[in-house]
């Protein structure tokens, strides 16, 4: 079995911010509607 690659936290260009959050809220939405429950929320 091959181990999980290590992670971290990745922050979007300060000039990227607005965009990604534009299109994580889209992105929930849509989710929302096709699953027809809350999109879960993730903790910092």
């Amino acid at each position: 079995m091959v181990p999980a690659p290590r992670s971290r936290r990745i922050e979007p260009r300060p000039g990227w911010q607005e965009t990604v959050e534009a299109r994580w809220k889209l992105f929930a939405e849509m989710w929302s509607r096709v699953v027809d429950r809350p999109f879960p929320r993730m903790e910092p």
